[in-house]
């Protein structure tokens, strides 16, 4: 009976303890369970005090694609933070049914060596709904007036080492914290929402971006690929509007589409030009000299550039870009397949039309460039539909200019390949700086997709391994939509050539011009398509 009793007296001390812990668990437990997530707070009801609305920050790179690794940086993050590597990092359930919230320090070379990075994704998907990152070891805090700094201080015990104010004209601080982990952070911000401290404004120290904008030296005459924007600028004073198509805002998610293969199907390109030799595809297995593409021309494997007309398109799609030399093409990476079917005179026959897809569709391509045209042929060629079939039937997007006839193609239907009726084929017409279809473009609002800008572009050239010039034409555009719809093929890789193009043609910028030409109504907008900018109404 003793030892009954005695076991009995253990059992409930420890059942005691047990209870006690749970009692203290529970007081200084968050309410909720992501407590260790700042946009979880941020999602709750009474959230952070501080995400004030009144601020104009924004989220950095706010649904930009696909997730981050969890545990090691990415391709991006490593651009930001040359050498950084993850220290910590977690998962936890989404503010909507779902969805995760991924969550990773990073220690970097940065001013601030902890970075701390949220991102708020779909599993089954890998797609990110919004992205934070922000200084993990101190956040900022604004004191009300009559607010005693040292009292404030005091109230924060251990987790916090130093208040220094970094304002002059308002009462902000920096409040650093005694560790850099990934509950320290959330844990100060509702420590002060808890302990009724929410006079004080506190917030994460929140990382912005500016866009990415490379360094090449002729990208000021690169007007196409710039933000659209009213007013007069400064690189090119004469011009009062500039209707690009936000290259800058895409940059910001992906610059890069180097597993994609891109055959530009054309007088071939100069592979050896200083701002293309670093994007030429190479032929695993080469067989008659074909390293770089095929020459349908001359039949064999050297597809060197006897005209510009190529070279001219692949620097559109393709230019190394941040290379400190010459242009940048829309995909900075990416690997250029030249397919030469376009003599030195530029003129091209059926049977080279054919050898070319056929052999850029066979080794991999996955998108072709085709910036030429029937010139209004009455009649088609059931052979090179048959080749254009082919090219369906892999799955391989075809990109082609419209030409610059000034034709209706909805009555004429005789501009081949665009009016093959594919739904793999994507036709592309030519706009302006004013965001005026251009005088020569064809078009047709059942028949042509969506417009580019097509004047005064500049691209690298085959007069040298060095030259660069500047054209017109539908040509000149539809290698903006093969460098974009590249960079998607990388971004949205589950993505079928069906739901690309889709996506491609809803996020066009709609504008009065091409009202009843396109199908779209609209002009190419790459930061749009890789959803770094959200598409909206239409900027008529």
């Amino acid at each position: 009976m003793k030892i009954f009793y005695a076991r009995l007296t253990n059992f409930c001390v420890v059942l005691a303890a047990v209870l006690l812990v749970t009692i203290i668990f529970k007081k200084y437990q968050h309410p909720h369970h992501e407590q260790i997530s700042v946009i979880a707070q941020s999602n709750h009801a009474g959230g952070i005090a501080v995400l004030d609305s009144q601020s104009p920050r924004v989220s950095a790179r706010q649904g930009s694609g696909t997730a981050s690794p969890l545990d090691c940086p990415s391709e991006q993050e490593l651009k930001e933070f040359p050498g950084a590597r993850v220290i910590e990092f977690a998962e936890v359930d989404g503010p909507e049914p779902g969805q995760k919230i991924r969550m990773r320090i990073l220690e970097t070379k940065f001013k601030y060596p902890y970075v701390r990075i949220e991102e708020v994704m779909e599993p089954l998907t890998n797609r990110v709904v919004s992205r934070e990152e922000m200084v993990a070891d101190h956040l900022l805090v604004t004191l009300p007036e009559g607010e005693d700094p040292v009292a404030f201080f005091n109230k924060l015990g251990s987790q916090a080492v130093s208040m220094e104010r970094i304002s002059t004209n308002q009462r902000l601080y920096q409040l650093q914290l005694a560790k850099n982990n990934l509950a320290a952070l959330p844990q100060m911000l509702d420590g002060i929402r808890q302990n009724k401290l929410a006079a004080a404004i506190s917030e994460p120290d929140f990382f912005y971006h500016v866009c990415s904008i490379p360094n090449d030296s002729l990208y000021s005459q690169q007007w196409y690929l710039w933000k659209s924007c009213n007013g007069v600028d400064g690189q090119i004073p004469s011009k009062i509007f500039f209707s690009g198509i936000d290259a800058p805002d895409a940059w910001d998610v992906r610059t890069s589409a180097a597993s994609v293969i891109v055959a530009v199907v054309d007088s071939g390109i100069r592979y050896t030009h200083e701002d293309l030799a670093a994007n030429m595809w190479h032929n695993p297995v080469p067989t008659y000299g074909d390293i770089y593409g095929c020459n349908a021309v001359a039949k064999n494997g050297d597809p060197m550039d006897d005209l510009g007309h190529g070279t001219f398109c692949a620097g559109i799609i393709g230019a190394a870009g941040n290379n400190r030399k010459g242009i940048a093409g829309v995909a900075w990476k990416v690997q250029l397949m030249a397919c030469k079917n376009i003599n030195a005179q530029g003129d091209a026959v059926t049977s080279d039309n054919i050898t070319c897809i056929n052999y850029a569709c066979d080794h991999g391509a996955k998108i072709l460039n085709c910036s030429w045209n029937s010139r209004g042929h009455a009649f088609y060629s059931a052979s090179e539909r048959a080749a254009f079939q082919y090219a369906h039937d892999q799955g391989v997007i075809v990109v082609a200019s419209v030409g610059d006839g000034g034709i209706n193609d909805d009555v004429n239907k005789d501009d081949y390949p665009t009016c093959y009726g594919f739904d793999n084929i994507v036709a592309v017409a030519s706009t302006n700086a004013a965001n005026e279809l251009s005088n020569f473009s064809s078009y047709g609002a059942t028949t042509v997709h969506l417009a580019a800008p097509g004047e005064e572009i500049t691209s690298t050239y085959n007069a040298s391994d060095s030259s660069y010039n500047y054209g017109y034409g539908t040509s000149f555009a539809a290698p903006q939509v093969t460098g974009t719809l590249a960079l998607m093929k990388e971004q949205f890789p589950t993505l079928s050539y069906q739901e690309l193009i889709a996506q491609l043609l809803a996020a066009t910028d709609k504008i009065l011009s091409l009202q009843g030409k396109v199908i779209s109504g609209g002009r190419l907008n790459v930061a749009k398509a890789l959803g770094a900018v959200e598409a909206d109404a239409p900027t008529f």
